[in-house]
């Protein structure tokens, strides 16, 4: 998976600093200047980064024709990690507590039971130089390429890749090369960027979670004794963060999804208005918002429509990731098909639009280039739109009717996936506060049989 081809998945990131709107040559002198070499490696903690220009890994031809195209710059950043595994590092010890043993065995006609302290400390550093040796020969080089697309209209860096490490490994590289900071977006950074443009940054930093569902009864106990009115949501510490507005976005997208039809408008950049159909489908994960409650995994293509899910809702937990299915009305061309991190606002499993009118494969690759930023600004409209009711007077009406949903549609909820044949059910874990129709549990998966 990458930006080139197939589907991908990435983190976004916000570009600090004064960015040109345009690819230019500078920019590709400057990927030069910092490329990947190889260097001398003395320990296992030592990591290599650097620009390649993207074809392989060893690709350290850059050029204006294979980096730019327009207002894009196309590269691939390379780690090199050196592991050096536990075994073979205790391994090299023993032999050297051996070899220690052995020399004062010859010297004085017999082996010392234990050795002494600096007798250890000899074996260790004879591990070591192996370490160095076996090192320096590249014996333990692991190597990963990462596709790296920086969107120079938006501000905005993707990384082909959603781990946390890597994208630090980015930030630094990318502060070297380009002299600028990045910020990775989550959902709670673009709500508030989002927010601060309609002047409604205050609001973004009042934000609480919102009750969407009466809480376990574990925290109903807690309350006698002084418990929190409203959920702490523990994958969004520091609350400060505002991550769980992505939770509540997409509990909202999926109210929308089945109450509204699956049609909402969004505004995109230049004020320009779209319509939208989308809809949850092939996955959905929930987890309890008052961290008592655990995991809910579901998996078929009428997840959305299945009762667990809506079950899972009415126990207060919130939705974290989602298969989602969304095209837009005017041109039922444009569709794509995508998994959400929603808290993190990260992207797995990213199906573009075809390229059909593309010429050529620059063409063709331009076309997925344009195609990403229009996801994203899509993604960013929706979670406009959310904003916009969430912050308004309209709010608590609104949230009502989701709670209305959410209790109304517990019991009801996927009677027609209920009747699918070969839906199976893989238990992990005992069911927890398992209703007598149809027991539940904090972990599982539905898969429908081919």
């Amino acid at each position: 998976m990458s930006f080139h081809s197939g589907r991908a998945g990435f983190n976004r990131y916000r570009v600090r600093g004064n960015a040109p709107g345009l690819a230019e040559p500078s920019l590709v002198e400057k990927l030069d200047e910092f490329k990947f070499q190889e260097r001398m490696v003395t320990s296992p903690r030592d990591i290599e980064v650097g620009w390649v220009a993207g074809d392989h890994l060893y690709d350290m031809q850059f050029s204006y024709e294979k980096n730019c195209y327009e207002d894009f710059l196309l590269m691939s950043m390379r780690v090199d990690t050196h592991p050096v595994p536990g075994e073979l590092r205790r391994a090299w010890k023993a032999l050297g507590e051996q070899s220690v043993r052995q020399q004062a065995a010859n010297a004085e006609d017999g082996a010392a039971a234990r050795l002494t302290r600096s007798q250890k400390a000899e074996a260790s550093d004879m591990a070591d130089r192996q370490m160095r040796e076996e090192l320096a020969t590249g014996r333990f080089r692991r190597t990963k390429v990462v596709p790296v697309l920086w969107d120079l209209r938006r501000d905005w860096v993707l990384i082909n890749h959603t781990g946390i490490t890597m994208g630090e490994h980015l930030k630094t590289l990318f502060t070297q090369t380009f002299g600028m900071e990045l910020e990775l977006l989550t959902a709670g950074t673009r709500a508030g960027e989002l927010l601060q443009a309609r002047s409604s940054g205050r609001s973004h930093e009042d934000a609480r979670p919102a009750v969407y569902a009466e809480p376990p009864a574990e925290v109903e106990r807690d309350r006698e004794y002084g418990g929190g009115q409203t959920p702490p949501v523990p994958w969004s510490v520091p609350i400060e963060n505002k991550d769980f507005l992505g939770n509540e976005w997409l509990l909202w997208l999926w109210y929308t999804a089945q109450q509204a039809e699956g049609l909402v408008t969004v505004e995109l950049e230049g004020k320009r208005r779209l319509e939208l159909g989308l809809a949850l489908w092939k996955q959905l994960e929930l987890e309890c918002a008052w961290g008592v409650g655990g995991r809910l995994s579901v998996q078929c293509d009428s997840a959305a429509m299945q009762r667990e899910p809506m079950v899972g809702l009415g126990r207060a937990k919130l939705p974290r990731k989602a298969g989602i299915m969304m095209a837009d009305v005017e041109d039922e061309r444009i569709r794509f098909e995508l998994a959400i991190h929603a808290d993190r606002m990260a992207f797995n499993g990213v199906n573009l639009p075809p390229a059909a009118d593309a010429a050529s494969e620059r063409e063709q690759l331009q076309a997925r280039l344009d195609s990403l930023r229009d996801l994203c600004e899509r993604m960013d409209g929706l979670l406009d739109a959310f904003l916009q009711v969430r912050f308004s007077p309209a709010w608590e009406g609104t949230r009502s009717r989701i709670r209305n949903w959410i209790s109304s549609h517990g019991q009801s909820a996927g009677r027609r996936g209920q009747e699918l044949e070969g839906i199976k059910t893989d238990t992990s874990q005992p069911p927890v506060d398992a209703p007598t129709e149809q027991p539940e549990t904090d972990k599982r998966s539905l898969k429908l049989a081919n």
